[in-house]
């Protein structure tokens, strides 16, 4: 576990990994090759071979909702798109719902109910609506 203090730090460690891994999912499924895969997102073959086998960035599962709006961007990646492009389009959407603070609250050392980068902080704590972290 990471003591974790900023939210770009909980994208990083957890967010982006995890994004990564559902972009490889849908790539796989379209039946793009891992090479192919792992330059589209920048990242080894070794590292979609894990991403594919479960064995790398579990920790996060994301709404349906944001699995669909990956899904969407899917094609476009296979196509040429940028994945920073892309990528940003999903943390933005991934921000709006509150995912990144809904993981820090799983994970982080101190629980600071004064915190407002989610702006209500304490009814988010209240929630059950909480993002399924291992």
């Amino acid at each position: 576990m990471h003591k974790l203090i900023f939210p770009q730090e909980v994208e990083v460690h957890y967010i982006i990994p995890a994004m990564r891994r559902e972009f490889a999912y849908q790539m796989k499924k379209r039946g793009v090759e891992q090479k192919k895969i792992a330059q589209l997102l920048f990242v080894s073959e070794a590292a979609v071979s894990q991403y594919l086998s479960d064995k790398r960035a579990t920790e996060v599962q994301f709404s349906d909702y944001i699995k669909a709006a990956i899904a969407k961007e899917t094609p476009l990646l296979i196509a040429g798109a940028s994945f920073k492009e892309a990528g940003n389009r999903i943390i933005t959407i991934i921000r709006e719902e509150k995912t990144t603070c809904k993981i820090c609250l799983q994970v982080s050392e101190h629980k600071d109910e004064s915190c407002r980068m989610c702006f209500d902080l304490p009814t988010l704590m209240n929630t059950q609506q909480l993002v399924h972290v291992k």
